[in-house]
């Protein structure tokens, strides 16, 4: 992106149609642009990688929790045998 911009910038010095100043200037500028940019766009991948991994939690827990196959006691008479 900045290679681009460096690019450009050169060739309309060069040109005469932009001075140096303004060609550092521009990149400077890009760099506040596109820095943000491209922390935002990290993290909604972050964001989409998280979302997955709990919508996978949420199956996998409801999955076991229906596999109960025990018996439902009101109360706790004797012991435990096995």
């Amino acid at each position: 992106m900045f290679f681009t911009a460096i690019g450009l910038g050169t060739y309309f010095v060069i040109k005469g149609k932009l001075t140096v100043g303004a060609m550092i200037s521009t990149v400077q500028l890009m760099d506040n642009i596109v820095g943000p940019l491209v922390i935002v766009s990290t993290r909604l991948k972050k964001v989409k990688a998280v979302k997955l991994i709990g919508e996978k939690l949420v199956k996998f827990a409801y999955k076991n929790q229906n596999c109960d196959s025990g018996i439902d006691k009101l109360s706790f008479e004797g012991g435990i045998t096995f």
